[in-house]
């Protein structure tokens, strides 16, 4: 699944005439240039689709067995791709450039992590990298956000506390 949504989004972002890398093997990375030299900042998305049986009968339900792009992931390359369009669409409009990253491996083994030691952030250096979360509490038409990193990163970890009883 993840291979082929690699493929559609490739082509999409060529389509709007944005040079795409692969990184980090499924992952992918966009640069657009502006009029003029300026920063880079990068815009980023998740990838991969993860090993959940969607059972919904929902229209936009996934499509491939054993497979969807859960938590979001599925809004955040969308929301993405709108981003990559739009500002294809006007950059003699805008200084600078964008990278669009589409990072695989999100909820896994570090897809982040294999995009920047491949060099993601350089060639041209980014200055700043921006993503987003769909947070379903919020009302419809409302945005949140924070400085610093948000949703970093998942992870599972075990703790054997011994010692005397106490107040804890």
């Amino acid at each position: 699944a993840e291979i082929r949504t690699a493929k559609i989004v490739r082509g999409t972002m060529e389509q709007m005439g944005i040079e795409v890398t692969s990184c980090a093997g499924t992952g992918l990375v966009g640069v657009l240039y502006g009029a003029g030299e300026g920063r880079c900042v990068a815009l980023r998305a998740e990838l991969d689709a993860l090993p959940i049986q969607e059972k919904t009968d929902a229209s936009f339900s996934s499509q491939n067995e054993g497979f969807m792009h859960a938590c979001g992931h599925d809004l955040h390359m969308a929301a993405l791709l709108a981003a990559a369009q739009m500002l294809s669409r006007t950059r003699r409009q805008w200084n600078g450039c964008v990278k669009f990253f589409f990072q695989p491996d999100e909820e896994g083994e570090g897809g982040a992590a294999r995009m920047i030691a491949e060099g993601c952030l350089e060639r041209p250096h980014v200055d700043a990298v921006f993503g987003m979360h769909v947070l379903p509490k919020l009302p419809e038409g409302a945005a949140a956000f924070c400085f610093g990193p948000s949703f970093a990163a998942s992870d599972t970890f075990q703790i054997r506390v011994t010692g005397r009883a106490c107040h804890g």
